[in-house]
């Protein structure tokens, strides 16, 4: 007798309808799950922002209300002491101090870096926190991992974070008062109008008003204009996670903020309107600190420098960054 074999295995059209079908799937379910990731990540970043900013009023209560502020306006004046007013004393390392001495920015940058001093006063045995970055936020997570995976002794380091503190919580409010403010100088020159001063959180006017710490970018679901980048915090197009002054977190949409500080009404804008006309940090500054790859928009490499909402608050941590909720 004669046997046929039984064909088994697919046809060339047949595994060709099954690669198509499941393209399809794809390119129907791809968007919905990335949706849902950014979504999540998103949902991931406001839990760490209120942390975040819970930290900075723990602090606070008990610092007798001092909101949070490592330099000393006393160091360097007197004494020919070799600690200086942008220093910051490292906790681990006694006589040891980490200096932000950048010119025209002195202590600026501190407000990228906050979140790794904090660390160190709210729990030294866990510096590795995933609370201080925004699980999207890739660039700054790489960073870290790079360069702090591998050290033991992580207490001697201070490492940016996705979490930006406003410098207006550590300097002179008056420092805030003209159109463009100046650039910070020593604590016992001008008598302290632009350098740093011990502010109390009870000094804050707006409480729900007042921005006290915010994503560096909105990475949520827009890109800016002709780049695959996220637009950073005070792009038009942004509309951030920012943390308060009295604990709350809510999305601000920069893109309001921008009609206020334009308004026609001097009343208006007078108040919106940033003491920095624009935030332009050089890239070699930020490079300085390994985050000229960050895609920061300063005004240098093709971006557009914005103002400077929550950073140069008019009137400093006495003014107001948004309508009162």
């Amino acid at each position: 007798m004669n046997f046929q074999k039984s064909r088994s295995g697919f046809t060339l059209i047949e595994l060709l309808v099954v690669i198509a079908i499941i393209a399809l799937l794809v390119g129907i379910l791809l968007p919905a799950l990335q949706t849902a990731r950014r979504a999540a990540q998103n949902a991931v970043s406001l839990v760490n922002l209120k942390s975040c900013g819970g930290s900075i009023l723990i602090y606070a209560s008990d610092f007798r209300d001092q909101a949070m502020n490592p330099f000393n306006p006393t160091f360097g004046a007197v004494g020919g002491s070799t600690t200086l007013w942008y220093d910051i004393r490292v906790p681990s390392l006694p006589g040891s101090v980490w200096r932000f001495d950048d010119a025209n920015y002195q202590t600026e940058m501190f407000a990228f870096h906050w979140t790794s001093l904090m660390m160190n006063y709210i729990s030294p045995n866990d510096l590795r926190s995933a609370v201080q970055f925004n699980p999207a936020d890739t660039t700054v997570i790489q960073r870290f991992r790079n360069d702090y995976q591998a050290q033991q002794a992580l207490g001697d380091y201070i490492w940016d974070g996705s979490y930006v503190y406003s410098p207006t919580f550590w300097f002179h409010p008056d420092r805030y008062t003209p159109a463009t403010r100046g650039s910070p100088t020593a604590p016992n020159q001008l008598g302290g109008i632009r350098s740093v001063k011990y502010n109390l959180l009870s000094q804050v006017r707006y409480p729900t008003a007042k921005a006290m710490t915010w994503e560096r970018f909105d990475t949520k679901d827009k890109k800016r204009p002709g780049a695959m980048l996220p637009p950073q915090w005070n792009n038009p197009n942004a509309s951030p996670n920012v943390g308060f002054a009295e604990g709350s977190v809510s999305q601000v949409k920069i893109s309001d903020l921008v009609t206020l500080a334009n308004s026609s009404d001097p009343l208006i804008s007078n108040v919106y309107r940033p003491t920095n006309p624009v935030w332009n940090l050089p890239t070699t500054l930020l490079g300085n600190y390994s985050m000229a790859q960050d895609g920061f928009e300063n005004g240098q490499g093709g971006t557009t420098a914005y103002p400077a909402f929550f950073w140069g608050t008019r009137d400093g941590i006495k003014g107001k960054d948004i309508s009162t909720r």
